[in-house]
């Protein structure tokens, strides 16, 4: 089972990656401040994270968020409809996905960032 940090202050979004990762453990925050404290105290084998929520000036002035998060050394699929200018040159390690996207494109990235097929 996987652990995956799901952060999104949208609750339509939220749900409906929640219900996909629904064999999953998952942590739900709206925040970016709850989302990096949730980074701080424990591992995760996945964060998906919208962009543009509570917190993001904060992030933005830390360095950014594609800077904010490499840090944790964990796979990353950012979702968003408004900031893809700031997070060209991706690690790896991490995605992008503008709002609305496919689903099916979404568990493509999860398989491939986890390396199996048996997750969602």
């Amino acid at each position: 089972m996987a652990k995956i940090l799901l952060a999104d202050d949208d609750r339509r979004i939220s749900d409906l990656l929640k219900r996909i990762f629904q064999t999953q453990e998952v942590i739900l925050v709206r925040t970016w401040t709850e989302e990096l404290a949730e980074l701080e105290k424990d591992k995760f084998d996945l964060v998906v994270t919208d962009i543009v929520m509570p917190g993001y000036k904060d992030v933005q002035q830390n360095g950014g968020v594609k800077e904010v998060l490499v840090k944790y050394n964990t796979p990353v699929i950012f979702i968003s409809g408004y900031a893809e200018k700031e997070l060209k040159d991706l690690p790896d390690t991490m995605r992008f996905l503008k709002k609305p996207f496919s689903v099916n494109l979404f568990r493509s990235y999860v398989r491939k960032l986890l390396l199996t097929d048996d997750i969602c």
